[in-house]
């Protein structure tokens, strides 16, 4: 599926893909949190992970690699992490690669 993408997020509806659902499931339609996923070729791209609050982290990642699983069967799953999120990429059973490095190109700059 190059160039498809989906997203989720995580929510009292959706206990079923996360257990432990969201630390707030008393309440209907109250979201944990969401990310996005970018199928690029041979690699699923795991992007904009957001968490309600601090509590919900490892319910948002195990919802993304539950997802990622489903829509996208054996494709790996990357994505760019620092600090804490890496932490919790870690966590979550994502392991390091190499350091990242970023290129700028403005036209007309010397």
């Amino acid at each position: 599926m190059p160039g498809s993408a989906t997203g989720g997020q995580v929510g009292s509806a959706d206990r079923r893909r996360c257990p432990g659902g969201t630390g707030a499931s008393d309440s209907p339609g109250r979201r944990a949190g969401g990310f996005v996923l970018t199928c690029a070729g041979d690699v699923v791209g795991l992007s904009n992970l957001f968490a309600a609050d601090s509590g919900h982290w490892s319910d948002v990642w195990a919802a993304a690699i539950n997802e990622a699983a489903v829509h996208f069967p054996g494709l790996p799953l990357v994505g760019y992490e620092q600090g804490d999120d890496l932490a919790r990429a870690r966590e979550s059973g994502f392991e390091p690669v190499d350091a990242l490095r970023v290129w700028l190109y403005q036209p007309g700059q010397p």
